[in-house]
């Protein structure tokens, strides 16, 4: 490398008069690797192994690079991620999921059992009323269950968490973690809506067929929207007038075709009636 060939020279040359065992690792010009170990024999001799780790520093080094990347993608997802081993222990997470299950910092690290981690969330009353340790016992025995699942459920506080679950082919167990509270909130919202549509929707057809005079209601693009059958009857237009959605010009023309509006231009009376 770099540097002083001088005093290269002298640093090794101290590393040789060292009698203790000694161990380094040095990369040749060529990009070779090499694991050096050297050693003072009884009878005064210096001998040295010199060992090729060229595929392994670079299989190191790839790891570390996938290591790197799998960290900087875990700590900028919005989902808590874990990853636990075969013995259920904490191999890896990021902070989104200790913020969201609302973990003491220390939960998060290597080797925290996942049966501590849900006996802290039993305790405090995530999973409702009961035994905490028929909860913790429960979620033990789901967890080891290697087919993909999915988790919902209400923990303290009203947060709403959904849990998706896999097993990976060398036995982790990787889960995902979403606070989908103001999501189930939009949806029960919908709901209700829907449901006070379809009541209005069915009390304005019962006012409707119950009233003995005709009725018809058009929106702002002329275009039917309510009525009954009384209306259809009374005007004496087909029955399959009576659809949602149906132009009002359709019943003007059909009106005008009759000779409801006397002699003259069909569309041209289309026209004048639908302008008004």
């Amino acid at each position: 490398g770099p540097g002083d060939p001088e005093a290269y020279v002298a640093e090794r040359l101290s590393l040789a008069r060292n009698p203790r065992p000694q161990r380094y690792v040095r990369a040749i010009p060529d990009g070779t690797v090499l694991d050096i170990q050297a050693a003072v024999t009884e009878d005064g001799f210096w001998v040295t192994a010199y060992a090729d780790i060229t595929e392994l520093k670079t299989r190191e080094s790839e790891i570390e690079r996938q290591n790197a990347l799998l960290a900087t993608t875990m700590a900028t997802m919005e989902n808590g991620v874990t990853v636990f081993d075969t013995d259920l222990r904490l191999v890896a997470w990021n902070e989104q999921f200790l913020r969201l299950i609302d973990l003491p910092t220390e939960y998060g690290r290597v080797g925290q059992s996942y049966e501590d981690i849900v006996r802290h969330c039993a305790a405090r009353g995530d999973y409702g009323p009961g035994d905490p340790e028929e909860h913790v016992a429960r979620r033990v025995t789901r967890m080891r269950d290697p087919a993909a699942q999915r988790v919902t459920f209400e923990r303290s506080g009203g947060i709403i968490m959904d849990i998706r679950r896999r097993t990976t082919a060398g036995g982790l167990l990787v889960s995902t973690y979403s606070d989908i509270t103001e999501q189930q909130a939009r949806a029960a919202e919908i709901e209700r809506q829907r449901a006070q549509l379809a009541e209005q929707a069915s009390l304005q057809a019962s006012t409707l067929k119950s009233v003995r005079q005709g009725i018809s209601v058009f929106d702002r693009d002329l275009r039917l929207v309510a009525w009954n059958d009384r209306f259809i009857e009374l005007l004496q237009f087909p029955r399959e007038f009576g659809v949602a959605g149906r132009p009002f010009a359709d019943f003007i023309r059909y009106n005008a075709e009759r000779g409801e509006y006397g002699p003259g231009e069909v569309d041209q009376q289309v026209a004048e009636r639908v302008a008004l």
